[in-house]
Order: structure tokens, then sequence, then C-alpha cells
């Protein structure tokens, strides 16, 4: 499956990145856990973001698999044990997978 990275967020003090994306084809936020450290699943290193050149548009593969169960509010956690970087969306993919994912208010949202 492929998402185009929408979010990153480094924490202060950890060295780690919380990435979110969506799937393009189905509009499904997806949240990676790398599981190649910890079973259980853990976020990504700044490091690797900031080598691997990581931003919002990026676009990247992998067999991202959902936690059981989806608890709410964190349904798009997904764990995956490795992630391809494919390259970048255009910015015409960007825009339209932001249009895609958003809502005009909290009563929109399905969950």
């Amino acid at each position: 499956m492929k998402i185009i990275v929408t979010d990153l967020t480094k924490f202060k003090n950890q060295g780690l990145v919380c990435l979110a994306g969506v799937n393009p084809d189905t509009g499904e936020c997806i949240r990676p856990f790398l599981t190649h450290k910890d079973p259980r699943g853990s976020y990504i290193d700044f490091e690797d973001i900031k080598n691997f050149k990581i931003i919002p548009g990026s676009i990247l593969e992998g067999d991202f698999k959902s936690k059981n169960p989806k608890k709410v509010p964190h349904s798009e956690d997904n764990l995956v044990s490795h992630i391809n970087i494919i390259g970048n969306s255009s910015s015409e993919e960007f825009q339209q997978v932001l249009e895609d994912s958003s809502f005009d208010s909290i009563e929109d949202v399905r969950v």
C-alpha cells in the first residue's frame, strides 16, 4: 500500500517522529509504527527522516497492518516492518489527498 505523507511531528526530547499519511486510493489515514526494533511498534527516528529526506508529500510504500483491535481515537495506527520511499507526490496529488481527507466540521468525521 502507498501513502502520501501529510504530517510529521518531532518529539521534543526523544529523537523520534510521529508520521502520518493518507492512502490516496482509499482516503484512509495511516500512522506507521516500525516493528524492526520493537514488535509492538515504535516511532520513526528523526535521523532516518532526515537521511531519507521524508517531507510532507513524500510517497511511502509498505505492508501496513492495522493494530488490533482498532481503538478510537488512534484507529490510524498500523504496524509495518519496512517502508520504501518511492519519491514525492506532485503538488496536485498532495493538494488532492489533503482535500479528500478534510472535513468541514467534527460532526462530519466518520469514526
